[in-house]
């Protein structure tokens, strides 16, 4: 127990001792200008060397904690963490050896020797700072024509070390946020959604210190930065329901038509089906014995041909004539829809009405409708006088019997010159 108490006295003694050194200031020595006096000493280093990473006072007390975390680096820059002050930055940072910064912020942002990270201007001098942590880029308030970056540029010692330049940052707890100028390059620290919030704390310390330039030490923008990721995931959220409603939306739109192509086209089907011409079947009854005994009359004429779009010569490719008529030439030709067609024109020298002749015929096939035993007309153009027909393949009718005649049976009466009855 005694020894217990033995050490925690040591150590109260200690902490004491230190208390008091950081209580001591450096005193100008009488020996030169920029020469200051260890504290408790005679001893006298160059002002420079205070908190530059390296103990020269006996006691170390140029490199206390306490003392560096508020002493300026009007020389040279500063590290990131550790508060030491690089005098020759030009030599220090992003040299290759080992880092003089307790944190290794000298060596950490360098590409080679290139120096890749930012400086943040604090009221203690230029800082070395990541980019990533930086809130803003700092804007070059002396150029009026465009907004432009401002930089800090290192000059480097001789040829074998390059200058050390960066982009000057602020940090996220600046002085500068919402101080009424836009310090940032597009003015983010001006924002009104993040300087309303302190609006009222500024007022307060207005009415109690009296004096319009407001501090903002105490502001740390990362409390704001936090407050908005909340927002950030409400937008988030609002635009993904957005793209699945959109989306929703798009795919009962395409079924919706979909439905509705398929009952058109079942309808039109349908009433296609019920227009549809029914097959005619030719009957022939016999006349009265009062009438020629050749003569016979038809049934009722099927209904009328449904007009089918008019055909021309600009669609049909003529492949050779078939043969002549009275008033007309027929030609076989090729159809892109129909394939092999006979095609019957006008033959305007043999007859002067030959194109009454063929209009004629026209009326007199159109109103016939389909029959089994007459050519099946698939067409018509009254303007170039053309009486589209199928093609028979094997011919004529007169060839075909004067082939096969042989296999008939001639059942003309000699006599009368007329089928006999037995016929029917």
């Amino acid at each position: 127990m005694p020894t217990f108490l033995s050490v925690l006295l040591v150590v109260k003694m200690t902490e004491a001792a230190h208390e008091v050194t950081r209580g001591h200031h450096f005193a100008p020595c009488k020996d030169g200008v920029e020469q200051l006096a260890c504290p408790g000493t005679r001893q006298c280093i160059h002002k420079h060397k205070v908190c530059d990473g390296r103990k020269d006072c006996s006691a170390g007390e140029d490199e206390d904690p306490y003392l560096c975390a508020k002493w300026p680096c009007s020389h040279g820059v500063r590290c990131e963490e550790s508060n030491t002050c690089l005098n020759d930055p030009q030599l220090n940072m992003c040299s290759g050896v080992d880092p003089v910064c307790g944190d290794k912020s000298d060596q950490s942002y360098c590409l080679h020797k290139i120096f890749t990270g930012c400086f943040a201007n604090t009221s203690l001098g230029m800082k070395i700072m990541n980019c990533d942590s930086c809130f803003c880029e700092l804007r070059n308030k002396t150029s009026k024509i465009r907004r432009e970056g401002m930089f800090y540029k290192i000059s480097g010692a001789g040829a074998s070390r390059p200058d050390i330049m960066g982009r000057i940052c602020m940090e996220r707890s600046s002085n500068l946020f919402c101080d009424g100028s836009d310090d940032c390059l597009f003015g983010e620290d001006e924002d009104p959604e993040l300087c309303y919030k302190k609006a009222d704390h500024v007022q307060e310390q207005n009415r109690n210190d009296g004096n319009s330039n407001v501090k903002l030490d105490t502001f740390d923008i990362g409390d704001f930065a936090d407050s908005g990721d909340e927002e950030l995931d409400e937008v988030t959220f609002d635009i993904t329901m957005f793209v699945v409603i959109f989306f929703v939306s798009c795919a009962c739109v395409i079924g919706i038509c979909l439905i509705i192509i398929i009952v058109m086209f079942k309808l039109v089907k349908l009433n296609m089906k019920r227009h549809q011409e029914t097959p005619y079947n030719p009957s022939f009854t016999r006349q009265t014995l009062s009438e020629s005994s050749n003569a016979y009359v038809s049934t009722p004429k099927s209904p009328h041909m449904k007009k089918k779009p008019k055909w021309t010569l600009k669609t049909t490719s003529i492949v050779k004539e078939l043969g002549k008529g009275f008033y007309s030439k027929v030609y076989l030709a090729q159809d892109a829809n129909n394939g092999f067609v006979a095609l019957k024109t006008v033959d305007n020298q043999k007859t002067n009405n030959a194109e009454e002749c063929i209009s004629n015929e026209i009326d007199i096939l159109s109103n016939i409708g389909t029959h089994l035993n007459i050519v099946k007309i698939l067409g018509f153009n009254r303007d170039e006088k053309l009486v589209v027909m199928e093609y028979c393949f094997n011919g004529n009718l007169k060839d075909y019997i004067s082939r096969y005649r042989d296999y008939y049976m001639d059942e003309i009466n000699p006599e009368t010159r007329e089928l006999s009855e037995e016929t029917f």
